[in-house]
């Protein structure tokens, strides 16, 4: 029998959902971070984020994605 290979991959931050709703999503860049890594420990492959503004709104920022990152790679490497 071929092994089947799997690729899994965790979404993190959702698009939209406002923290107000579902406070345990991960909003700032050490909160993507430490989701980021305990997904990897479970055994993701993939993490799927969206950043949010200092108001916690979805954005397209680029520094905010670099600064989640970084932060996702500094945790990795802890």
């Amino acid at each position: 029998m071929k092994e089947k290979k799997v690729i899994i991959s965790a979404a993190l931050t959702g698009a939209m959902t406002p923290k107000s709703i579902c406070p345990d999503i991960p909003v700032t860049p050490e909160e993507i971070a430490a989701d980021a890594v305990a997904c990897a420990k479970a055994g993701a492959a993939i993490v799927h984020i969206h950043v949010r503004d200092e108001r916690f709104r979805f954005t397209m920022d680029t520094d905010r994605f670099e600064a989640a990152f970084c932060a996702i790679r500094q945790a990795c490497q802890q």
